[in-house]
């Protein structure tokens, strides 16, 4: 008989709910900003990274450029990957390579280079722990761990 009444009772909840909740909207507009980026990510602290050209530039919630990181050789960067704000991980596709910016978007060390086996495969690339990155090669349909000392 319990049984039977919390079934009726979760059941009446599931019809009734629709009529009684007012629809949700979903997401709503805070602040609307004109740029020329062609992917935008931000960080946990509310930080806005946008790469535009052949570089990406750091906006603060009100939407007013911090700063700016910028490599007219290195092409278009396809991604940036911003969970550790202190350490922005930059990935290009093209050349199959990954830079690491500081939270000034200042280069941190040099350019690294995916190893020869995997260069031109590799489709995507991320942080992980203990100064590592993931990176997806998408020829052989693997995923690879790689440390950076």
């Amino acid at each position: 008989m319990k049984k039977r009444c919390t079934f009726l009772g979760c059941l009446l909840v599931l019809i009734l709910c629709p009529v009684l909740l007012p629809a949700q909207t979903g997401f709503r507009e805070i602040r609307r900003m004109d740029c020329a980026g062609y992917s935008i990510t931000a960080d946990h602290l509310g930080n806005l990274y946008i790469l535009e050209g052949a570089g990406v530039s750091r906006r603060d919630t009100g939407g007013r450029v911090l700063y700016t990181y910028s490599d007219l050789a290195a092409g278009r960067f396809s991604s940036l990957d911003a969970s550790d704000p202190l350490k922005l991980l930059l990935f290009n596709r093209d050349f199959s390579s990954i830079r690491l910016l500081d939270q000034k978007l200042s280069l941190q060390g040099s350019e690294i280079l995916m190893p020869p086996e995997i260069r031109g495969n590799v489709s995507l690339a991320c942080t992980s722990y203990e100064s590592g990155y993931w990176v997806y090669d998408a020829v052989n349909v693997e995923l690879l761990r790689f440390n950076h000392q």
